[in-house]
Formats: structure tokens, C-alpha cells, sequence
């Protein structure tokens, strides 16, 4: 099984989501609400997520929520 990759673009109200496996293949591409983040990643398996972003505190609490959860963040 090969290491699926998300993106993540975070915004103030909506994130854009783009995960595929590294072949190529798109898992995944939408846009979600801000409420909806945590549940998105806790309902896939164990992946890379990068995020596109300033160094915020929101960056660094959403990493450090997920990083529990297994997923591979690089902060």
C-alpha cells in the first residue's frame, strides 16, 4: 500500500482539500468548512498532510491535534 498525501490550503472560513496516493491518484479534492477539519482527517488513514500557510498558532494547534492521531505533519 502506498503513503497518501494530502494538501491543505487553510483559510478563515473554508479549506481547500487535495489528497492523493503517490502514484498520482486523486483521493480527494473539495473545500470544506472549518468545523468540519478535525473529522475529515479522523475518518482517513495514517498520511502525510502538508498545509499551506503562515506559521500561526492555528497551523501549530491543528498539527499538534492530528500528530496524535497519527498523521504525519511537517510543521
Amino acid at each position: 500500500m502506498s503513503q497518501s498525501v494530502y494538501g491543505i490550503d487553510l483559510a478563515k472560513h473554508s479549506f481547500s482539500i487535495h489528497g492523493e496516493v503517490q502514484q498520482g491518484k486523486v483521493l480527494t479534492h473539495k473545500t470544506i468548512t472549518r468545523s468540519k477539519v478535525l473529522s475529515t482527517f479522523a475518518n482517513i488513514p495514517p498520511a502525510i498532510i502538508d498545509m499551506e500557510a503562515r506559521e500561526t498558532s492555528q497551523r501549530k494547534t491543528f498539527g499538534q491535534t492530528n500528530e496524535e492521531k497519527l498523521h504525519k505533519i511537517p510543521l
